[in-house]
C-alpha cells in the first residue's frame, strides 16, 4: 500500500494479500505485525517500508484514536511526544525497540504471503505499539 492510497484503502483490508512475520524459533506468524503485501514476502527493507505505510495509513484514518493510542504508550514510546504526528509512523517503524524486533524475525523461513481471512483482522496501531 503506497501514501498515495492512504486511509482510504483501509476499507478494502479484505481484498489484500497480508504478509506476517514468524520469529525465530515460533512457528506461527505474528498477526500484531502484519502488512498488507504483495504477491512477494518481503525482504527486511521491504517489510519496513510496508510497515510505515501500513501505519500511517492508520495515522491518517483516525488521528483521534492514534493520539489516544500514542497516549497508552507514551510511557514505552516516549519519543510519539515528542515528535509531530506526521512523524510517527517513521518513529514507530524506526525506533530502537522495532530494530530488535526485526532482529528477531526469521527471514529464511518460507513464510508467503497469503488472503486476510475472515476470523482475522489486520493490527491497530495499539497492537502494533504493544510489540515494540
Amino acid at each position: 500500500m503506497d501514501e498515495k492510497k492512504g486511509a482510504g484503502q483501509l476499507a478494502n483490508r479484505r481484498q489484500w494479500n497480508i504478509w506476517a512475520p514468524i520469529l525465530k524459533g515460533d512457528s506461527d506468524p505474528m498477526m500484531s505485525l502484519a502488512v498488507p503485501s504483495g504477491s512477494n514476502a518481503p525482504n527486511k527493507e521491504e517489510y519496513r517500508e510496508r510497515l510505515y505505510d501500513y501505519v500511517q495509513a492508520l495515522i491518517q484514518a483516525d488521528p483521534q484514536m492514534a493520539r489516544k493510542a500514542a497516549d497508552c504508550f507514551s510511557k514505552y514510546c516516549s519519543s510519539l511526544n515528542i515528535f509531530s504526528m506526521k512523524e510517527w509512523a517513521y518513529q514507530i517503524s524506526y525506533c530502537d525497540e522495532m530494530n530488535l524486533l526485526f532482529a528477531e524475525i526469521d527471514w529464511e523461513r518460507e513464510n508467503p504471503p497469503r488472503k486476510l481471512s475472515d476470523e482475522e483482522e489486520l493490527p491497530s496501531l495499539s497492537d502494533i505499539l504493544e510489540m515494540i
